[in-house]
């Protein structure tokens, strides 16, 4: 069910801004969710695909550097109010 800004005349002043900060935390928190899952997902196919195919051992310490930061940044989002 979708409402709209007389819908939300009841709620007095401020009614529709805060519906859309709730939205905004939402979707915050959607896209921590996703970049977590992006970074969980993607760490064991690096080094399946290291060990399949081969690239240069130094990509490794840098690309595990990479997700922590994604998954620390994923974390905060999550976490936002």
């Amino acid at each position: 069910m979708t409402r709209n800004r007389d819908d939300l005349s009841d709620r007095g002043p401020g009614g529709f801004s805060q519906v859309l900060v709730h939205s905004e935390v939402k979707m915050k928190q959607q896209i921590g969710f996703v970049l977590q899952f992006v970074v969980l997902t993607a760490t064991p196919l690096i080094s399946w695909w290291q060990l399949q195919f081969g690239f240069s051992l130094i990509w490794m310490p840098g690309l595990l550097a990479t997700a922590a930061v994604l998954f620390w940044i994923g974390t905060r989002l999550r976490e936002s109010r």
